[in-house]
C-alpha cells in the first residue's frame, strides 16, 4: 500500500455517504409515517395540505428530502458514467 492516508480517506468518504443516505431515507420514512398519522390519504392531497398546516409542513419536508436524495443519486450516477467511460478508453459521447 503506497498511500495509506488515501485509502483511509476513501473508506471514510464511503462510510460518510452511506450514513448520509441512511439518515436521509430514515427522514423520508419518518415523515411518511407522520403523514399517515395525520390522516393524509391519496384523494385530493392538495386540498388536505391546504386545510391542515401540519400536513403541509410534513409534506414539504418529505418532498425536499426526496429532491436531495434524487440529486445525490444523479450526481453519483454521473460520476459512475464518467469513470466507466474513462476505463473503457472512450469519451462519454462516443461510447
Amino acid at each position: 500500500m503506497q498511500n495509506p492516508q488515501f485509502v483511509t480517506s476513501a473508506i471514510a468518504y464511503r462510510i460518510h455517504n452511506a450514513y448520509f443516505k441512511t439518515a436521509a431515507w430514515k427522514h423520508v420514512r419518518d415523515h411518511a409515517k407522520l403523514l399517515k398519522d395525520l390522516e393524509l390519504d391519496d384523494s385530493n392531497i392538495f386540498s388536505q395540505i391546504k386545510a391542515k398546516p401540519a400536513l403541509a409542513t410534513a409534506y414539504l419536508e418529505l418532498h425536499g428530502m426526496l429532491k436531495l436524495i434524487e440529486a445525490s443519486g444523479q450526481k453519483e450516477l454521473g460520476l459512475l458514467a464518467a469513470s466507466t467511460s474513462a476505463l473503457l478508453g472512450c469519451p462519454l459521447s462516443a461510447c
